[in-house]
């Protein structure tokens, strides 16, 4: 317990890129193979699931706000925390299913973007982001500690 409550509060070293997509730059891809399962977890975050014969195959998460989006003074939803099961990796599932959220958001709820906060070393997942036809908007460097950021050097990317 004690050691959750100081991981909560130690101070961490924050070095993402922030992806976007709008209507704009949409384009259409094919959707998943796969039965999409979606689940309101809560009134801020939604939890989308492919499922191939009732197993979680790939899992995705929205947000409906992420505090770090007001650094470079964006709001919208995010889509993150988003996992593939490994036996299901190299089927292109996650870029299809973060282009199913998407056109949910963008067209459905007619939300202006959505957005993507993703580690500058995860090559993977940004080889899928940049498939969904996101766009690299900004590189963000930042130290956190509990709901403060500082040290933070922005990178704005002409698109």
């Amino acid at each position: 317990m004690i050691g959750k409550l100081l991981k909560k509060i130690e101070i961490k070293d924050i070095d993402v890129f922030v992806y976007t997509l709008n209507k704009e730059a949409y384009r259409s891809l094919p959707e998943p193979e796969y039965d999409i399962e979606i689940n309101n977890l809560s009134k801020k975050k939604t939890q989308f699931k492919l499922l191939k014969n009732k197993q979680v195959v790939h899992r995705s998460n929205l947000f409906e706000k992420v505090f770090l989006l007001g650094l470079i003074k964006k709001k919208g939803p995010v889509i993150g925390d988003c996992f593939t099961d490994e036996a299901f990796r190299g089927l292109s599932l996650y870029p299809k299913m973060i282009h199913f959220i998407s056109k949910r958001c963008l067209f459905n709820q007619n939300i202006k973007e959505v957005f993507i906060i993703v580690d500058t070393v995860n090559k993977p997942s940004i080889k899928g982001i940049e498939k969904a036809a996101y766009v690299k908007h900004a590189h963000i460097n930042t130290k956190r500690w509990l709901w403060f950021y500082y040290k933070t050097t922005i990178k704005y990317y002409n698109n």
